[in-house]
């Protein structure tokens, strides 16, 4: 009776690890989610005008070179973070800057993203001096006709100093590029002369849908 009682213990014992399993895989993390990040995120280089080669940032197009601040065009806040940042601005022509980077990791479909980044506005920007909002595409094409989703938008920066501002969005696929844009205020009529300041950008975190 005690031996059948005690082989009859290990079965059940061995029988309870085995269907056990599934129960602990069914709990384990999801590791889908690759982590993105931005190459050169403070926007470090020398300080010049019409900067074609931020690295790791190309302009979007001809009209679009970026500046790396502080110095050119009478811009004079000092970086958040490193020694440098991008300035973008928009014109009264209806026309306004943009930079693009091919991500090291695509953003991929479905998935929430959030990061922070340090923005302000120059009022000293050789007359570019009026609040703008910073625009975020994503892309699988660095050309200036391939902007595919609008991912977010900040809005209008009209502080001097630098504020973080924490963005979120959902990737409607997945973009192998990013698109910044400097943009006009919400409800304008005309287009005018302003800029926006970027610096301190952080990796991509995957976060909850609203």
């Amino acid at each position: 009776m005690f031996r059948l009682s005690f082989s009859f213990f290990i079965f059940c014992l061995c029988a309870c690890t085995v269907f056990a399993q599934p129960f602990i895989a069914e709990h384990t993390t999801n590791t889908s989610f690759t982590q993105t990040s931005i190459i050169n995120p403070s926007f470090e280089g020398k300080p010049q005008m019409d900067a074609k080669n931020v690295l790791g940032w190309m302009p979007f197009n001809t009209n679009s070179t970026p500046d790396i601040l502080p110095g050119p065009w009478g811009v004079q806040t000092p970086p958040y973070e490193g020694n440098t940042y991008i300035g973008l601005t928009t014109r009264s022509d209806n026309t306004w800057e943009a930079a693009v980077q091919k991500l090291n990791f695509p953003l991929q479909k479905d998935f929430c993203y959030q990061f922070t980044l340090q923005l302000a506005l120059s009022d000293t920007y050789a007359g570019y001096n009026k609040p703008c909002r910073l625009r975020i595409w994503g892309s699988n094409s660095p050309n200036s006709l391939e902007k595919a989703q609008l991912l977010v938008t900040s809005t209008a920066i009209d502080h001097h100093e630098w504020r973080p501002y924490t963005l979120a969005f959902v990737s409607a696929n997945d973009w192998q590029y990013i698109i910044i844009e400097c943009f006009y205020k919400e409800a304008t009529l005309l287009p005018y002369k302003g800029n926006i300041l970027i610096d301190a950008w952080s990796i991509f975190e995957p976060c909850t849908r609203a």
